[in-house]
């Protein structure tokens, strides 16, 4: 071989080969031992020596992983180093025996995570909307029994939760009744979200409730704006509260049923009759006996001179829960309690416009009880 270069002329010729020499392994394994120039190679292996040492070192701290303890990166390399029985190529081992492990398990927690996501996303991004975890599961309340605290599943994408902010009074007794009753709880506000998800984001409205006494739900409907407004609703007698919307569902004979909804969200059945009686129920397969019952129960006219009006009478005249809870939320009466026909006669008589949709059981329960109220006539 010819060197044009000066310095590689005056080179030795036990460099000429060390440099030849292709691989790292090869060059830290030649021996210039005895030889001119031996010296320069001895210095040039340990320049090689140190570099591959240094790299061994920065790739341990970073990459190492223990699966035991949970520690990755420099943590991990600063607390094993802590300990005199470890060392670099321990590092490196751990890492060789454990980083396929670790990566798999990684790429499972994200698919997992994904999978989360996508099913919220499916459902209507409920978790993402109140602020859950994606893993969480969800356990809906039903739009005809809502509970506090609970998310409602309603239609249109909608999704509505109550709650309430409480403070608690520790002064308000004496510190002998806190110490044994804890202090007095009061209620700062009661609230109900409607929340759902649009393609330009989140949609929000909080409306403030009173109480939550009636059908708090149905009201907070109709504040937020969120009622049915379409021409040719069927009428009150079937909605019952103008929060609810009706599908007719089927017809036959003259029958009518209805699947009555809120927002969008079912949450029972009607008939009625080709004589425009009514009749509600949660279950579609009750709705023929339970209008006959209330059809029968009409033309007995059970007399009750004097009686008082209850839920157990109305039951038995054929009512509907739904009516009777719905007629009890719009003239003020308490479902548990009983009334004298004069009561409800001078509450329903201040507002005829609200009692529209129940005029035909008024009359019958005016009859039963021997009740007379030109009003009905």
């Amino acid at each position: 071989m010819i060197y044009q270069n000066s310095k590689l002329n005056n080179i030795t010729k036990v460099e000429r080969e060390y440099h030849a020499l292709k691989s790292i392994k090869d060059k830290l394994s030649f021996d210039p031992t005895g030889r001119p120039g031996a010296a320069k190679v001895r210095a040039d292996q340990a320049r090689i020596s140190e570099k591959l040492r240094a790299y061994a070192q920065k790739r341990g701290m970073h990459i190492t992983y223990d699966m035991n303890k949970n520690i990755s990166g420099i943590s991990y390399y600063k607390k094993i180093c802590s300990n005199a029985r470890f060392n670099s190529a321990d590092m490196i081992k751990k890492w060789r025996n454990n980083r396929h492990d670790e990566r798999q398990a990684q790429v499972d927690r994200f698919l997992r995570t994904l999978e989360h996501y996508k099913r919220d996303i499916v459902d209507g991004s409920p978790r993402q909307l109140f602020g859950l975890p994606v893993a969480e599961e969800i356990t809906y309340s039903s739009p005809s029994g809502p509970r506090l605290g609970q998310i409602i599943k309603l239609g249109d994408g909608w999704f509505a939760r109550a709650d309430e902010t409480i403070t608690w009074d520790n002064n308000c007794y004496s510190k002998g009744w806190h110490r044994a009753y804890g202090g007095k709880k009061i209620v700062d506000a009661r609230y109900v979200d409607f929340k759902r998800m649009t393609p330009r984001g989140p949609e929000h409205i909080r409306v403030d409730i009173d109480s939550w006494r009636g059908n708090w739900l149905a009201k907070a409907i109709t504040e937020a704006g969120l009622a049915p407004d379409r021409k040719n609703l069927p009428s009150l007698k079937i909605r019952l509260n103008k929060a609810y919307d009706a599908k007719l569902i089927a017809e036959k004979r003259g029958y009518k049923i209805y699947s009555r909804t809120l927002v969008g969200a079912h949450v029972d059945y009607v008939i009625q009759s080709p004589l425009g009686m009514v009749y509600h129920d949660t279950e579609r397969a009750n709705l023929v006996r339970g209008l006959h019952d209330k059809i029968r129960a009409k033309m007995l006219r059970l007399r009750l001179p004097g009686g008082k009006i209850d839920w157990s009478l109305c039951k038995k005249l054929g009512f509907c829960s739904a009516g009777i809870k719905s007629f009890c939320d719009a003239f003020g009466f308490d479902t548990r309690k009983s009334y004298s026909a004069r009561d409800i006669y001078d509450r329903v008589k201040r507002d005829m416009s609200k009692a529209a949709p129940y005029f035909a059981e008024l009359k019958t329960l005016a009859q039963a009880v021997n009740f007379d109220a030109p009003e009905l006539h």
